[in-house]
């Protein structure tokens, strides 16, 4: 880890940091101790694949559920206002499948990690 010098100050820095400021943050560190080699490139590639996993986990997280079209669906409902449009409302089937790649794709990564 970056931080094993000083665990304490680690944790007082990244405490308040976004997920896209922490990935900046390790990338940054990484460059600054080891340079830009071959496993930075991994390191980067593992980041990108976090923030397409956050975005998603975004979604799921902020917004509203309601029942399904059957009983192995439900409704993911996001809610937009914007100036140009106005009140949006966005429909989106999700499957207990769907929900189950997810997982699978937070857990690829992290056992990659």
């Amino acid at each position: 880890m970056l931080f094993a010098d000083n665990q304490r100050i680690g944790q007082l820095v990244t405490a308040e940091l976004s997920f896209n400021k922490l990935r900046a943050m390790l990338i940054s560190l990484y460059l600054e101790r080891y340079g830009d080699d071959d496993d930075c490139k991994t390191l980067r590639s593992f980041m990108r694949r976090a923030a397409a996993i956050e975005e998603k986990r975004n979604q799921f997280t902020h917004s509203v559920w309601g029942a399904g079209g059957d009983a192995n669906t439900i409704t993911r409902i996001k809610t937009t206002a914007k100036e140009k449009h106005g009140i949006r409302f966005q429909h989106e089937s999700v499957s207990c499948g769907d929900l189950s790649s997810f997982v699978k794709e937070i857990k690829g990564l992290a056992s990659e990690i």
